[in-house]
């Protein structure tokens, strides 16, 4: 199985772009194996910046992580959490990560917060993640049991207003990467946090009929359905009989972004990581 892969990232109409993204096709310390990632910045570009540079290896360096790849996300995210803290800088990414073992043609997403990360099955959009955010039933039920609150607000977003839950009226995720303030319980672990660092993880078998991966920041998805996404994908990289290529797969990517952008008016950061497998018998 060959896989191709192309990445974009846009500061849309804010002033600065506090996303940040990982694109290796096959990681030093494991060849055979792809990590992707997108982590999208609150409150600065610190925390997001930091899981730029350490998620990949506190995940690869984990003492599970050739025989259990997943507990070895799980913990990759709390020691990046445990070491950004320690920083003591105030701000907040979510971490959106997928895992490929090219040789077992396995899939691992791990995911904290709201970027996401969707497959394209036979063009059927197949969500591999699910947004956390405080209004949730379970989510809000942790929030409330570390004494924190879910605030609701109004905001005017392309010209309609929509209710958006915060945590204590000010964070719009449920699980990040650093939020130090929202991480107060002394006794309590990770998972009992009000905002918790601790992923949910999805694992999947990569079949002939799976195409490939978009995972993008909600800059992407606040505009976009997923099956939106995957139509525009795939119709941009297969409309042609050109061959797929890396540079190939970072146009479309671009193309994802700028559309988010301009046509749909995306008001946020835009980042895309596209990842395109090639099996043996083709496409």
């Amino acid at each position: 199985m060959l896989m191709f892969a192309g990445y974009a990232t846009e500061k849309g109409n804010n002033n600065y772009n506090e996303d940040r993204y990982t694109l290796l096709k096959s990681i030093p310390e494991d060849p055979s194996s792809a990590f992707f990632a997108i982590y999208d910045g609150h409150g600065g570009e610190h925390a997001s910046t930091y899981c730029a540079k350490h998620m990949l290896n506190n995940v690869v360096n984990h003492s599970s992580y050739a025989n259990n790849k997943s507990h070895a996300l799980i913990e990759g995210f709390k020691e990046t959490d445990k070491a950004f803290l320690k920083k003591l800088e105030d701000s907040g990414s979510t971490a959106n990560v997928v895992l490929i073992d090219v040789s077992n043609k396995k899939l691992y997403c791990a995911n904290t917060g709201d970027s996401r990360s969707v497959l394209s099955c036979k063009k059927k959009a197949v969500p591999l993640s699910e947004d956390h955010k405080p209004g949730q039933a379970s989510e809000k039920k942790r929030i409330v049991a570390a004494n924190h609150t879910v605030e609701r607000e109004q905001a005017l977003v392309r010209g309609k207003r929509i209710p958006i839950d915060r945590v204590d009226g000010q964070v719009a995720v449920s699980r990040a990467i650093g939020d130090g303030d929202f991480k107060d319980l002394t006794d309590a672990p990770a998972e009992n946090q009000a905002i918790t660092c601790v992923p949910d993880i999805k694992e999947r078998d990569i079949g002939s009929k799976d195409e490939f991966v978009v995972i993008a920041c909600d800059g992407v998805w606040d505009v976009m359905k997923n099956q939106d996404v995957v139509d525009y994908v795939h119709k941009r990289l297969y409309s042609s009989k050109e061959p797929i290529t890396d540079e190939k797969v970072t146009l479309v990517a671009q193309q994802l972004v700028n559309y988010a952008i301009n046509d749909k008016e995306s008001p946020d950061n835009v980042t895309a990581v596209i990842a395109v497998f090639q099996h043996p018998s083709g496409k």
